[in-house]
């Protein structure tokens, strides 16, 4: 499931990244255990990211993004899901209709 597709079809809020996180790994036929080695975190923290009991991890999403083979197109809509774990969130419908929001110009992440 792409990022828009999955931001489509979802409620949006804090736990978007951890639930699109969990979506993807399976169906990429990864276990916890095994993504979590791939990035290099525990297993039992990365299914708090899941869950959504901690932040997207600004300094592993380099590894988030290529182990759950996120595309270009994808970039900005994962990193908008990153962004509301944080607790700020975008008019995404309109990000995404509009296509001009870029992860570098959010500020603060």
């Amino acid at each position: 499931m792409s990022t828009k597709e999955f931001i489509s079809s979802n409620d949006y809020n804090e736990f978007y990244f951890g639930k699109f996180v969990s979506e993807r790994r399976k169906s990429l036929g990864l276990s916890v255990r095994k993504l979590a080695s791939n990035i290099g975190i525990t297993a039992a923290y990365l299914s708090d990211i899941e869950h959504g009991y901690r932040k997207a991890p600004e300094n592993y999403m380099p590894l988030f993004i290529e182990y759950l083979h996120i595309t270009d197109e994808e970039l900005d809509n994962f990193y908008i899901m990153a962004y509301a774990t944080r607790g700020k969130y975008f008019e995404f419908k309109e990000y995404l209709n509009e296509n001009i929001l870029h992860y570098k110009n959010i500020p603060n992440y």
